[in-house]
């Protein structure tokens, strides 16, 4: 294996220096692509308890001002535990990012959806599970991290009851003009889901209440 990585590396090299020394007397400007860009503006990218400098913040530890109906949610220790209803984001959005941290119940009651149910709603139409899957057996496609009936998450990455885990969400509308009727426009949904790092694959969010302790950070 060594041996053809090393092969591979070489003829890469090889052909980089051959097209240097064909072309190496050009100016650097010839080998701009024509497009115009943009600057890209600078983000501070935070850290393992801080948010991107850019990032709209929904839950700081402190309120759930940001939310319709938060005032119902419990918050100690900067953790909000939901209790009564669901919430409501007063704020619309449209493609975004979106992090969330949960634990489900740490002492085990009930099983299958019965077990830490929850979940995030995008659209007011797509939910992505909330739900204690770890040593759970459901159906796929209602599991934690499904998109509720409409796709099962590719693992099951969920963590024992009581332990922090995440959801980063990459949520993209696309909307796209047919050539063959031009007036009529197509919207595609797009979405990217890491659950602890796994691959699974907005206007209004929205975080279920099932009548579950779920604690969010």
């Amino acid at each position: 294996m060594k041996t053809i990585a090393y092969v591979s590396m070489a003829t890469v090299l090889g052909t980089i220096l051959t097209a240097n020394r064909v072309v190496g007397n050009l100016r650097p400007d010839e080998y701009k692509s024509g497009i115009v860009w943009p600057s890209p503006p600078e983000v501070d990218p935070g850290s393992s308890n801080q948010p991107p400098s850019d990032a709209v913040v929904l839950f700081d530890g402190t309120d759930l001002s940001q939310w319709q109906g938060g005032e119902r949610w419990k918050i100690e220790d900067g953790i909000a535990t939901v209790q009564g209803s669901g919430i409501l984001t007063k704020q619309s959005f449209g493609d975004c990012q979106l992090h969330i941290e949960f634990a489900t119940p740490k002492i085990v009651k009930g099983k299958g959806q019965g077990r830490g149910n929850s979940g995030v709603y995008l659209m007011g139409r797509y939910e992505v599970q909330i739900l204690d899957s770890f040593d759970n057996p459901t159906y796929f496609d209602g599991q934690c991290a499904a998109i509720y009936k409409q796709q099962p998450p590719t693992v099951n990455a969920s963590r024992k009851p009581g332990e922090w885990q995440t959801y980063d969400l990459f949520d993209i509308l696309k909307i796209s003009v047919r050539e063959d009727t031009p007036r009529r426009a197509e919207k595609n949904i797009c979405w990217f889901m890491f659950h602890i790092f796994y691959t699974i694959s907005i206007q209004f969010l929205e975080i279920m209440c099932l009548g579950t302790r779920i604690v969010f950070f």
